[in-house]
């Protein structure tokens, strides 16, 4: 379970599968007791990517996980990569796509290299 959030001025990665969604770490934020060391974890689990994205325009975003490294492109251009070991987990079913404010998604693409 990972996630990806962009806008205009950056590019996030997160692993969610052993950071913030890890149950114990989840459990704990639902009772509002996370210690210093489970907020550090949750911080470690993430990468940021910093980028100018015009707005009104359209963009092309491609993300790709090979073993336990992410990589982000947008426009063709490599933002960065991230490795963690929640990326490796062997299913990954589900895809959420989440558009804050005013955005239009089109032409999602999802294969599997073999």
């Amino acid at each position: 379970m990972f996630k990806v959030e962009i806008d205009t001025q950056k590019a996030r990665v997160t692993d969610q599968k052993t950071g913030e969604m890890d149950l114990s770490i989840r459990n704990a934020r639902r009772a509002g007791k996370l210690t210093k060391t489970q907020e550090d974890l949750i911080v470690s689990k993430r990468a940021d990517f910093p980028l100018r994205l015009d707005t009104g325009k359209w963009h092309d975003v491609r993300v790709t996980v090979a073993g336990d490294q992410l990589t982000c492109a947008l426009n063709g251009k490599i933002l960065g990569s991230f490795r963690s070991e929640g990326f490796a987990h062997p299913t990954k079913r589900l895809l959420r796509l989440l558009v804050p404010k005013n955005a239009h998604v089109d032409d999602v693409m999802i294969w599997r290299k073999r």
